[in-house]
């Protein structure tokens, strides 16, 4: 579906799951090189509630941030990456972004724009991260599927306690009903402590044709039908392999 005209020029059609693969690899390679970084998206449409949209063809913008969102780079698909110098914004449009020569070239432009500091050795992998770049490595990976893939977030509410909260992303892996549980009672737990607490959602999912084959929790834990699965240890044990780690946790899935 094309909503957005992503070029310079009528001549010049980006397709969107090449935008969605590109945002997905710059966002978790920032946040891999920088790891107090964040992952978060914000679903566009809910504003409007057009009829009719699944979760892939909603417009979605994936943030990079702080805790503090004092730091911020926006993806979005219709316009490109937009990020603040001094206060100012300033955007990278979706044809300078491909027109770069070297996979990081972009990278390090962010860095140079946002004074991060290019690492001269990548920080070891943490299980934030690792959520973030297998995410990554199924949507490219599965770039030429005729299926389309998309991760959004699966968001829980507090207002389910007792209950399991969480909606119908969630049906189907009933390995995320103890930290959904966890997740409210631990927020609502500091709520009544009267602490000054903001609950970033903690799931994302991974959908193909919209619907989902894995929900990602952002502690480092993969659920699939087959149950739960700590990225970490498994990253370890495949070699500290991206491809390998998501060829076998969604390998059923991928093209």
């Amino acid at each position: 579906m094309q909503r957005w005209n992503r070029g310079e020029g009528p001549d010049l059609p980006l397709a969107e799951r090449f935008l969605t693969a590109q945002m997905w690899w710059v966002g978790s390679e920032l946040v891999r090189r920088h790891p107090h970084l964040l992952m978060t998206m914000t679903d566009v449409d809910a504003r409007s509630e057009p009829a009719g949209l699944e979760e892939c063809e909603r417009r979605w913008l994936l943030r990079v941030h702080d805790e503090g969102d004092d730091m911020q780079v926006q993806f979005d698909l219709a316009e490109g990456i937009e990020y603040r110098v001094a206060g100012s914004p300033q955007t990278l449009s979706w044809p300078q972004i491909f027109a770069a020569v070297g996979p990081l070239d972009i990278v390090v432009q962010l860095e140079a724009a946002l004074g991060l500091d290019s690492p001269n050795v990548t920080s070891a992998a943490t299980p934030h991260t690792l959520v973030y770049r297998v995410i990554a490595s199924a949507l490219a990976t599965a770039l030429d599927d005729p299926h389309e893939w998309c991760a959004v977030p699966a968001p829980i509410s507090v207002a389910d306690v007792p209950g399991s909260p969480g909606g119908p992303l969630f049906e189907g892996f009933p390995s995320t009903a103890v930290p959904r549980g966890l997740y409210a009672r631990t927020y609502l737990l500091a709520e009544h402590r009267a602490q000054s607490t903001l609950f970033r959602q903690p799931f994302w999912a991974l959908l193909r044709d919209d619907e989902p084959i894995a929900i990602f929790d952002t502690a480092g834990v993969v659920h699939t039908v087959l149950g739960s699965t700590a990225l970490l240890p498994f990253y370890e044990e495949c070699g500290r392999e991206l491809a390998l780690i998501t060829a076998r946790i969604l390998g059923p899935y991928l093209p």
